[in-house]
């Protein structure tokens, strides 16, 4: 094997080389663009989502207003809570809540609503708020932190 045979099998090499690493980069910037619109897609679906979320929270608040009153609805826009709550209203105010205990009675429905959950020293989930409802209404509530 000459020289010319060895300079030739270098060449050729540089070039797969070249080759072969401008095709992975292409190959990244596909898969870039590809991820950025679904980068972008995800985004303006989350905020049709919040809008909707924002429009339906709107139309329950007037509705809310229509059927308890303006000073409800308001209580219930700034998330305070009351005695003898409706569930459905409490759930509009407070949202869903991070754990339920349920206990049935005669005629008596208990379940213990819990919010605020965190993680103690031990690795055990505690909470900072209760609130005790007795047939779908708030008969109770406790601050536990």
């Amino acid at each position: 094997m000459n020289l010319m045979d060895r300079e030739m099998i270098f060449y050729i090499g540089v070039f797969l080389t070249l080759a072969f690493i401008g095709y992975n980069f292409w190959l990244q910037l596909t898969k870039s663009d590809e991820r950025n619109d679904a980068i972008s897609t995800a985004i303006s679906e989350y905020e049709a989502a919040e809008q909707n979320a924002q429009t339906a929270k709107s139309n329950a608040i007037a509705q809310i207003a229509k059927a308890y009153g303006q000073d409800t609805a308001q209580k219930v826009i700034d998330g305070e809570i009351w005695m003898d709550m409706p569930m459905h209203l409490l759930l509009m105010c407070r949202g869903k809540p991070n754990d339920i205990k349920k206990s049935i009675y005669k005629d008596t429905v208990t379940e213990k609503w819990y919010y605020g959950e965190y993680v103690n020293r031990l690795g055990n989930y505690r909470y900072t708020l209760e609130l005790i409802l007795e047939n779908d209404y708030l008969v109770g509530f406790r601050d536990l932190k």
